[in-house]
């Protein structure tokens, strides 16, 4: 023990900030980048508030503040500078020298508590996009801010003049989750389902989670054994509404969340990612490890760039700038990239829609095909191995030391 504090203190001090630890996209990177790094710093993960932790943080040293998050427009100022004190006060206490911000309430409170350390915060969603004087401000105040897609990092340029980023997309810990698939779940809905359609995220408009409901209610006409499984946190009233309005209740099943999802989403024929709004959209590539063909939406951002080739993508950022979607689906090398549906929350049975015909189609197509299923099978799992986390490691390492040149 005594040589591992003595380590410790020859490593840099690097601190990680997230808000909470439930089930979600940057959550999960941001625990795996405290693992990843343990041997390069000496890391700190601290949290706002340990409320509905959903990932393991064992072995890691985690400061949880204690503060959740407040209702009100008084009460969140009020909360914001209290995080805002006591995080300067932890930062000097331990002699913070990099902190490391996840998601846009992290990354506001990483620049307001700024305390002698570099500030590097992080674009992890279209959404925060949708924000710009929180954005602006966020900017104003960072030393660095990573990007975990080329689309965001562009528009960063672009829209905001702010070239002090660096690119860097999630990890993937493929073996991980090959282990996770063997694992025996006794309550698997459609253990021998076929086709089994699935897909992950939590209750959230963004995930378009309509569409894909009402387009598996139109397939159903022409592959009736098919069956839809949703994984993930939420109550998704809505979502429970149309499946019975649309009479599914026997053929789509939403499991909640689940510790490993990736046992249940083992036997699965196709995945599909119909979000209108990603950041580097984390159960794709996760699911793609599993050698699952998938479809998504293409959405600002994150599918263009994963299931594209260089000069695919390329070509299409030609034809379709500055975040506009293809206008067809695009069988590329690693995934079919279809057009971005309408993202106004729609949970009416009746209005099917040309989108979700259109989504109806290419499922039916792909799922009529097993050559193609093999194909898209094998060539998600390929590109699955690019995201590795060492390959992470090494590259954050060079970010936060200085070693990549910004923008």
């Amino acid at each position: 023990m005594a040589e591992t504090r003595e380590q410790n203190k020859s490593k840099k001090k690097l601190m990680l900030m997230v808000p909470m630890l439930h089930q979600g996209g940057f959550e999960r990177v941001c625990v795996e980048t405290a693992r990843l790094m343990q041997d390069v710093y000496d890391v700190t993960l601290l949290i706002f508030t340990d409320k509905d932790a959903h990932y393991d943080v064992s072995g890691l040293n985690v400061v949880n503040l204690n503060l959740p998050a407040k209702e009100g427009k008084a009460s969140k100022a009020l909360n914001l500078i209290r995080r805002t004190k006591r995080i300067k006060k932890v930062k000097r206490e331990l002699g913070i020298e990099v902190t490391y911000s996840f998601g846009s309430t992290a990354n506001i409170t990483n620049v307001m508590s700024r305390a002698g350390d570099r500030i590097v915060t992080s674009m992890r969603s279209g959404l925060d996009f949708e924000a710009p004087d929180r954005l602006r401000r966020t900017l104003d105040g960072s030393d660095l801010m990573i990007s975990c897609s080329a689309e965001m990092e562009r528009m960063l340029w672009e829209r905001y003049g702010f070239r002090k980023t660096a690119l860097l997309y999630n990890p993937l810990d493929t073996e991980k989750i090959l282990r996770m698939e063997k694992e025996r779940v006794f309550d698997h809905p459609f253990p021998d389902a076929s086709p089994l359609i699935v897909t992950m995220g939590r209750d959230d408009d963004a995930k378009g989670y309509w569409h894909l409901i009402r387009a598996f209610s139109a397939l159903r006409k022409h592959l009736p054994d098919a069956r839809l499984m949703i994984i993930g946190d939420g109550e998704m009233h809505r979502e429970k509404m149309l499946i019975g309005e649309l009479q599914l209740k026997d053929s789509v099943v939403l499991t909640g969340v689940k510790k490993n999802p990736f046992a249940y989403m083992a036997n699965a024929d196709l995945f599909v990612l119909t979000s209108n709004r990603e950041g580097f959209p984390n159960a794709l590539v996760e699911a793609m490890a599993l050698g699952l063909p998938v479809i998504a939406c293409d959405c600002v951002s994150g599918p263009r760039e994963i299931l594209l080739s260089e000069e695919e993508c390329a070509s299409v950022n030609e034809r379709f700038p500055d975040g506009t979607s293809v206008r067809d689906a695009v069988e590329g090398a690693y995934g079919i990239l279809i057009p971005d549906m309408d993202d106004t929350p729609d949970y009416s049975a009746s209005n099917i829609t040309p989108d979700d015909m259109m989504l109806c189609t290419i499922l039916r197509r792909v799922l009529e095909s097993p050559e193609t299923l093999k194909e898209y099978g094998e060539r998600a799992a390929r590109r699955a191995v690019f995201f590795s986390c060492d390959t992470y490691r090494k590259r954050l390492a060079d970010i936060l030391e200085g070693r990549e040149a910004a923008g």
